[in-house]
């Protein structure tokens, strides 16, 4: 390659990394990509050293890469967007590289001079050769060219950008690892080495680590390689022993996956299951051929740019058109004068995706076909470089009119897909669908955790919201924060277990709800103002504040008299008795008030009463209610001498029960071991209380 590329290539280069700078933590909004950055905290930790990825059939490499950043002392939960950032920027280069490569004019040249018959075992005899570059300068302008203008291509494509560089995760990785594979395949046959064709398989094996979908063009590049290396002088020897053998490095870089599965009753094909939204359910010639269209159209979209809209053809109307012409031609051409690679690459995805998937669509959607996107720009550049290399000379006729048309081609190639990038953009953050209020509000409690406890809403509390429970979780495990995703009676119940400052990620019903006992104090924050649209904030609890204690936290002098039985639990835990219960209609509720104190310091548990309407005819509970002492927001761990706790259980009496007495049954045991305190003199470790009278209705 000549010098003067290079100035060009470090410019493209450089002009993709701050095109993919804006927004790549926040949009798209994320969601469990983060999860895989919190499996590489547990690699980092020492806690599992895996042969695969969270999901069985991903293999580890990405997931390593990223643990390898956390033991360096990375805490932010983007981490994983930083890996692929990177690998989005160096997929530039290198499609630069395989462009120039593949694209450039190579000659057969005897082997030591003279031809060579290939050995017995050789593909069809003949000659054997090797490849050298053409001496014709224009050859290596034009092959320049066309590497430069795919660089340019992927480094401006809105897809390559938003999902492949902006999205964390091991899927993400196929474009570079493929475009990796593919180069270092064509440099194993343009200069019949044996190493390059090792750099292959490994690129190879790594591609379908990120995802199994890359099998399908790994697959494709291998058959090229066994056509296109039958004669050449050294590959070509014992053919085709060397494509198997490229076969076996890439199997052997997957060997992880495949120990595993073989070890764990083939666990990828329950992960696979699983995901059922990937799969056609019931293949036929229907859906099969209406799968070839959504492939066909996702495809025109990725390559155009198209990031709005739906699968409809209408989609593309304008100057995505151009794109679609710009394909096919380019393949036609690709194909018949430069190289039958991309044909090899593309065709699988085109054979068998549509019989087997139905996942096509949008955005993170579309990333299992994103890695042919370079494949794609390839043969768009292959062909525009030839275009401008037949341009009518200076002086022609024609010169000034083709000179035109051909920089208004490339002016709209370049503007349209930056267009469509921040017009998705501007889009995205005006429907309020980024992840920036979220991200900003973890990484603010980590900023400024001074060793406070965060507490969270449940995740159906806030299933509206994209990215929980992913990025907090991620934020605050990877900075070793105390966090909890609790309903708001038990949040408030760890304040009175854990008395101090914390703050809270609530919904704005939580937020309520708590607020009633403890004085919030909502952060001060744009992220916050922003989160508020979305029904949910950031809030903290100063240093210094007292609780107040519930109405059902009594003194000993309240507490009534007629009272049975009184019984220890556990050695830690006074049951003083029980009102006496009242007679309850079948179909009606019986509460029932018991009055408790606690004895001393307890072990930090989960601590659940329960009271059983117990059925002679079966032995088993008729009514039950289970639910933590001190009614989740005063919780046994919190409860301090001299106090006295009414808890109130109410049982649903079934509508068919007959009338009787039913005897009742009282225990208490931790969450979630199910051990129950013992009861002296009780095997079951439970106390009996006086039965209930249970009615039948008039």
């Amino acid at each position: 390659m000549r010098p003067s590329a290079w100035p060009w290539l470090v410019l493209i280069t450089l002009g993709a990394f701050l095109i993919r700078l804006p927004y790549w933590d926040v949009i798209p909004a994320s969601f469990d990509e983060v999860e895989q950055t919190s499996y590489a905290y547990l690699i980092a930790q020492g806690q599992i050293l895996p042969l695969v990825g969270n999901d069985a059939y991903a293999g580890p490499f990405y997931f390593y890469l990223v643990a390898g950043l956390l033991r360096l002392g990375v805490t932010d939960p983007m981490v994983g967007r930083a890996v692929v950032l990177a690998a989005g920027v160096l997929t530039v280069p290198a499609v630069y590289a395989w462009v120039y490569v593949l694209s450039s004019s190579w000659v057969p040249h005897p082997w030591g001079g003279r031809s060579v018959p290939l050995p017995p075992g050789g593909a069809r005899g003949g000659s054997a050769y090797t490849l050298e570059p053409s001496p014709n300068p224009s050859h290596r302008e034009g092959d320049r060219l066309a590497g430069l203008l795919a660089a340019l291509f992927v480094a401006l494509n809105p897809y390559l950008i938003v999902v492949n560089s902006h999205l964390g995760g091991t899927t993400m990785l196929m474009p570079l690892l493929t475009t990796m594979f593919l180069l270092a395949l064509t440099l194993a046959v343009r200069r019949d080495s044996r190493g390059w064709l090792a750099v292959a398989g490994l690129m190879g094996g790594l591609a379908i680590q990120s995802n199994l979908i890359a099998g399908l063009a790994v697959a494709g590049g291998l058959l090229w390689f066994a056509w296109e290396s039958r004669r050449l002088a050294h590959l070509g020897r014992r053919w085709p022993l060397w494509p198997i053998g490229a076969g076996l490095i890439v199997v052997a870089i997957l060997s992880p996956v495949i120990l595993y599965n073989l070890t764990a009753d083939f666990g990828s094909a329950a992960a696979l299951q699983g995901k059922s939204y990937l799969w056609e359910d019931n293949p036929t010639v229907q859906t099969t051929l209406n799968n070839v269209r959504r492939l066909s159209l996702q495809l025109v979209r990725q390559t155009g740019g198209v990031l709005a809209g739906n699968e409809a053809f209408a989609t593309l109307l304008g100057f995505p058109l151009v794109y679609l012409a710009l394909m096919i031609a380019g393949l036609v051409y690709t194909t018949r004068r430069v190289s039958t690679q991309p044909l090899f690459v593309i065709a699988p995805f085109l054979l068998v995706m549509p019989i087997v998937s139905s996942h096509y669509g949008f955005g993170s959607i579309a990333r299992f076909t994103a890695h042919l996107i370079p494949v794609w720009a390839a043969v768009i550049a292959c062909l525009l470089a030839a275009g401008i290399g037949h341009l009518p000379r200076p002086g022609g006729r024609w010169r000034g009119p083709a000179l035109v048309a051909a920089a208004a081609l490339a002016l709209l190639l370049v503007i349209y897909p930056v267009a469509s990038l921040f017009r998705h953009y501007r889009d995205v953050n005006a429907a309020g669908e980024s992840g920036r209020a979220l991200l900003e509000l973890s990484r603010y409690a980590v900023a400024q955790n001074q060793g406070e406890p965060v507490y969270i809403s449940t995740i159906e509390a806030l299933s509206s919201l994209r990215g929980v429970p992913y990025v907090p979780h991620a934020a605050f495990l990877l900075s070793h924060i105390h966090h909890e995703f609790l309903p708001a009676p038990e949040i408030i119940g760890r304040l009175f277990e854990n008395p101090g400052p914390a703050f809270f990620l609530l919904s704005d019903d939580d937020a309520g709800l708590i607020a009633g006992m403890v004085p919030l104090e909502r952060v001060a924050l744009p992220a916050n103002d922003e989160a508020a649209l979305s029904r949910y904030g950031l809030y903290r609890l100063p240093p210094g504040v007292a609780l107040p204690k519930p109405d059902f936290v009594l003194s000993e002098a309240d507490v009534p008299g007629g009272l049975t039985p009184a019984v220890t639990l556990g050695g830690g835990v006074e049951l003083l008795g029980c009102a006496a219960p009242e007679i309850a209609p079948a179909g009606d509720a019986l509460s029932l008030d018991c009055y408790w104190r606690a004895l001393g310091e307890l072990p930090p548990d989960r601590y659940v009463g329960f009271l059983h309407l117990i059925d002679p005819a079966t032995g088993g509970p008729a009514a039950q209610d289970d639910h933590a002492l001190g009614r989740e927001s005063y919780p046994l761990n919190a409860w301090q001498p001299g106090e006295v706790i009414r808890e109130r259980f109410t049982l649903a009496i079934p509508p068919d029960l007959p009338a009787g007495d039913y005897p009742l049954r009282l225990g208490v045991y931790t969450w979630p071991s199910l051990t129950r305190l013992t009861v002296p003199g009780s095997a079951d470790n439970v106390v009996a209380l006086p039965p209930a009278r249970i009615d039948r209705p008039e």
